[in-house]
C-alpha cells in the first residue's frame, strides 16, 4: 500500500485512523489543535503489528511533553528538564513521523552500557523528546501500559551540556512515577538500553 512516497509493509496502514488518533492525543493532553489536513509521512518499514507511530508536530518541546505526562496523571521524578538540552539528532523545526518496536523493554541492552559505546555501534537512538511521546502514546493506549520497568532507555539522539544524556525508567518505589536522569555519555550505565529508530 502506496501512501505518498512511502510503502507500509505487513498490516495495512490506516493513514485515516492513525492521524485522527493524533488529532485526539494532542488535543486532549497538550491542547494543541492539529490542522485537519496535517501530514502524517510514517518512513519506510512501518508495520502496525509490531510498530508504534510517534508524531511530532512542528514546535513541539520537552517541556510540553512532561506536563502532558503529568496531565495523564503519571508521577514525574526529575530535576532538571530540556533547558539543559544542546542538540538532537532530529529536531522539531518541521513536522516529522518516526516508529518504534512495541517490545515494552528496550531490545538493544547489555549489562551496561554508554552512550559513546552506542555511538561507535552506530544505533540510530531515540531522542529525549519522541520517548516521552512514545511512553505517553503507550500508557494511554494501553490503559496504563508502561515502558521501561526492568531497564533503562538512553536517550542518545539527545545531547545535553556537559557532556550528559537523558534517560528514563519507570521506577515502582515509595515515590512510584516515571523517573528521568541524566549521565555522561561516557559513563558505563547498568540496567540500561536503547530504542532504535526506525527498526
Amino acid at each position: 500500500m502506496t501512501i505518498g512516497n512511502r510503502v507500509a509493509y505487513g498490516e495495512a496502514f490506516c493513514e485515516t485512523k492513525e492521524k485522527l488518533f493524533w488529532f485526539v492525543f494532542y488535543k486532549k493532553y497538550f491542547n494543541i489543535e492539529l490542522e485537519k489536513d496535517f501530514k502524517l509521512d510514517i518512513p519506510l518499514g512501518y508495520n502496525s503489528k509490531i510498530h508504534t507511530n510517534v508524531f511530532i508536530p512542528k514546535g513541539l518541546i520537552v517541556k510540553q511533553a512532561l506536563n502532558a505526562i503529568k496531565r495523564a496523571g503519571v508521577n514525574i521524578i526529575y530535576s532538571r528538564t530540556d533547558e539543559l538540552t544542546e542538540s538532537d539528532d532530529r529536531d522539531s523545526n518541521s513536522s516529522y513521523s518516526v516508529f518504534f518496536s512495541k517490545d515494552i523493554e528496550c531490545k538493544i541492552n547489555q549489562s551496561s552500557y554508554s552512550a559513546e559505546k552506542i555511538w561507535s555501534q552506530h544505533l540510530n537512538g531515540t531522542t529525549f523528546l519522541e520517548m516521552l511521546i512514545l511512553w505517553l502514546r503507550t500508557y494511554v493506549e494501553g490503559n496504563g501500559t508502561k515502558l521501561n520497568c526492568s531497564i533503562g532507555v538512553l536517550c542518545t539522539g539527545t545531547r545535553l551540556f556537559g557532556h550528559q544524556i537523558p534517560a528514563i525508567i519507570w521506577v515502582k518505589d515509595l515515590n512510584e512515577g516515571l523517573k528521568i536522569y541524566h549521565v555522561s555519555c561516557k559513563e558505563e550505565v547498568k540496567k540500561i538500553g536503547v530504542r532504535l529508530v526506525n527498526e
